[in-house]
Order: structure tokens, then C-alpha cells, then sequence
């Protein structure tokens, strides 16, 4: 799951690449410890598409970045949802990894 987060954040990196960053663009810090592989990779995920989502909102594509940010959010969703256990009924279950396949 963390794999194909990964390349829908990797794709919306690719569709924001050519806008720079607003000089306004928000900035945050915290503490955090990091334990395990699969931390980091989520946690530079979140990062990653982020910043490629603020870029897009100030860009020429901000009607539509929404639109752009779909398949990252979309699995993002998928992964919370099963990470956390957190599902309505059964029947998301089997379209959550129907999801995770594409």
C-alpha cells in the first residue's frame, strides 16, 4: 500500500514539478521520531504531496488541482482505512483492494 502511495505522490510530483513553490507557501515545525522504514516513507509521502499540492493551487492548474491531488487522496483514504481498521461494511473491504491493484 505504502508502494502505491508512493507512486500516486511520485505522479503528482510530475504535474507540479514545473511551478515553483509560492513565496508564501506556509511553514510548520515539530519534533518527530521516526522508527521504522515504513514511517519514513509515509511521512515523505505526506511531505511530498504536500508541497506539490501547494504548488498546484498557486499554479495555472489550481481549478483543477483538486482534481490532480484525486489519486493520491484516493488511496491515502485506502491505506488509513485498512492501517486503522476503520471500514462501514464489508463490502468496502473487497473495494479497498480493488484500489490498492490499480
Amino acid at each position: 500500500m505504502l508502494l502505491n502511495l508512493q507512486a500516486k505522490v511520485d505522479r503528482l510530483e510530475d504535474i507540479a514539478r514545473p511551478y515553483e513553490m509560492p513565496s508564501s507557501a506556509p511553514a510548520a515545525t515539530c519534533s518527530m521520531r521516526i522508527i521504522s522504514d515504513e514511517e519514513q516513507l509515509l511521512f515523505d509521502a505526506l511531505i511530498s504531496a504536500d508541497h506539490s499540492l501547494h504548488k498546484l493551487m498557486h499554479s495555472p492548474l489550481a481549478e483543477v488541482a483538486e482534481d490532480n491531488m484525486g489519486p493520491f487522496l484516493r488511496t491515502f483514504t485506502v491505506l488509513r482505512k485498512e492501517v486503522f481498521g476503520f471500514f462501514d461494511n464489508a463490502p468496502q473491504r473487497a473495494d479497498a483492494q480493488e484500489t490498492l491493484g490499480n
